[in-house]
């Protein structure tokens, strides 16, 4: 219903804003509210001067207490707006818009770093500097970054800094990619590769070692090999050409003949229970740290076989080690295996787990190697290779 209303306001919009704001019991309903940030969006979207200026004086009648309201229609009606085309919007109505706007982002700049307020509420703050002109919020962005900032405060960070379109974007990501933990790391290459100029800085990042090539996934390289931007894939091509060569190459190819050996499933499980359970688990066997390997045989063994004698070819960025090092000069080596809003857990290669809060963090990186350790050919032979893969493969 409400989709069928705003579709036939193409013009009228304001008008039926304005009838429906001053509704008390209406505007204070979940689905008034939804209503009215939907027409302010579509008012904003359609940028005519006059319905933006009835809106904004509609919004000047409502009284101080419904002030959450008010800011929620004003960041609708212009969130789409860029540059001249928002200035022009808040100049609407005697730049009632542009006071509003003011209030909120001087009120949303103290919040986002106050480390004694709300996270929830700091993260919702951080979202109101979208409003802000990058020059401006450019060094919030810079500290709320920092690994001491609580997880859900970083990631609404990302997500706010992405909708700004400047040079200055990358910078700022790759000022923080080494204290990023995976899953912000994840998010942030997302947004550093969502435009041509800040994917440019992050390739030239790769190639002279700030960032690490296997803090992309190999499906994200996929991409990237087949990029609009002809200079850019053709760049990513070579950067990432030697991803199928290895010092490896040679155990590869010494246990290929396992793939064709005869195997017993029994012994294969055995293999499994002594050199893998630490990190996989199947069967109700190990523990579940490392890559789910149920239905791990639809990937083929050639390539099951390639991934556990060569373990850091293609290894997503969440099964990385990291180097944690803390205030107090401790440096803990692991993979990360949790993370909270003010902290995480790092589990050793010796299984035991350190947790750490992220205000005692003085650095944390990523080294660019898989938990998963190479070497495994010394502990088990060609022919337990032979059984253990095929225990894998009847794993369903």
């Amino acid at each position: 219903m409400q989709l069928a209303i705003l579709s036939a306001l193409n013009e009228g919009a304001a008008d039926v804003f304005s009838r429906l704001l001053p509704e008390t019991a209406f505007r204070k309903s979940q689905p008034g509210r939804t209503t009215l940030v939907a027409l302010s969006r579509q008012i904003g979207a359609a940028g005519r001067n006059s319905e933006i200026a009835v809106v904004l004086n509609s919004l000047g009648a409502l009284p101080a207490s419904e002030k959450p309201l008010v800011e929620t229609l004003v960041q609708a009606l212009i969130e789409k707006q860029k540059g001249k085309s928002r200035e022009r919007i808040l100049a609407a109505a005697g730049g009632r818009g542009a006071e509003i706007v003011a209030a909120m982002l001087a009120a949303a700049q103290t919040k986002a770093v106050d480390e004694k307020a709300n996270v929830t509420e700091r993260a919702e703050a951080v979202r109101v500097l979208r409003l802000a002109k990058f020059a401006v919020a450019r060094p919030l962005f810079v500290e709320l970054l920092q690994l001491r900032q609580p997880q859900p405060v970083q990631a609404a960070t990302l997500e706010t800094i992405a909708e700004f379109n400047d040079p200055g974007v990358a910078d700022v990501l790759l000022g923080a990619w080494s204290h990023l933990s995976p899953g912000l790391r994840t998010r942030a290459v997302e947004t550093v590769l969502s435009r041509p100029k800040w994917v440019t800085e992050f390739l030239k990042a790769i190639e002279e070692g700030r960032v690490g090539r296997g803090d992309i996934e190999p499906s994200r390289v996929q991409l990237l090999k087949r990029h609009p931007d002809r200079t850019i894939a053709a760049r990513v091509g070579k950067l990432f050409a030697s991803n199928g060569l290895s010092a490896r190459k040679e155990v590869v190819q010494r246990y290929q003949p396992a793939l064709d050996m005869k195997c017993d499933i029994a012994r294969g499980k055995l293999v499994f229970k002594k050199n893998c359970s630490a990190c996989h688990r199947l069967e109700d066997v190990g523990t579940a740290i490392g890559a789910e390997l149920r239905g791990i045989r639809q990937r083929g063994l050639p390539s099951v076989l390639l991934n556990i004698l060569d373990p850091n070819r293609e290894v997503k960025p969440k099964f990385l080690t990291y180097v944690a090092v803390t205030n107090d000069g401790r440096v803990i080596t692991g993979m990360i295996t949790a993370e909270s809003a003010n902290g995480i857990t790092i589990r050793r290669t010796d299984g035991t787990t350190a947790n750490l809060q992220r205000v005692d963090i003085e650095e944390l990186k990523s080294s660019g190697i898989s938990f998963m350790p190479e070497g495994l050919e010394k502990q088990v032979n060609i022919q337990s290779m032979a059984d253990l893969l095929s225990y894998l493969d009847s794993i369903k």
